[in-house]
């Protein structure tokens, strides 16, 4: 059984220019460290530090996952499966992602304008894993999620 989990938040940036950097893997890396970090394979790394913006729709992404940088976890895979304008304004950008125990977790990551330069950003989580798991599953997204949030807010806060 799915659950699904949405976290929504003011960015001061336009919501074009919070899509497309969505797609840059600095920009990842900063949302999420120390949490989480992926180590990409050597093709995938190379080829995001040769276009670091150029992620799109049909790309695949497998790497090691850690956990507070120190803690190695499974595999986690990533492919982009929706990425442009959204269906009611704005932008999205979704993937369909699995690892380890976690069998699904489809992401959704929408910035919908609210002003010339301001937008709403919305990440919404769907998981599927073992019984067991799920709920231990859930509770790290509703922290995880609005910590990443906070962290967008500081990078753009710092003028990136």
């Amino acid at each position: 059984m799915s659950r699904f989990v949405r976290v929504s938040t003011e960015l001061p940036v336009p919501a074009d220019r919070g899509f497309a950097m969505a797609h840059e893997l600095a920009v990842f890396e900063y949302v999420v460290w120390p949490v989480i970090r992926i180590v990409l394979g050597k093709e995938h790394r190379k080829a995001a530090d040769e276009a670091p913006a150029s992620f799109k729709a049909g790309d695949r992404l497998e790497g090691r996952l850690w956990f507070l940088q120190l803690i190695p976890a499974w595999r986690h895979q990533l492919e982009i499966v929706g990425d442009g304008p959204a269906p009611d304004g704005g932008f999205e950008l979704y993937t369909h992602e699995r690892s380890g125990p976690i069998r699904t977790w489809n992401h959704r990551l929408t910035f919908e304008p609210t002003g010339e330069n301001s937008c709403r950003y919305t990440d919404e989580i769907e998981l599927d894993a073992p019984a067991m798991l799920l709920p231990g599953s859930v509770l790290f997204v509703k922290l995880f999620f609005p910590y990443r949030q906070r962290r967008w807010r500081r990078m753009l806060a710092r003028g990136r």
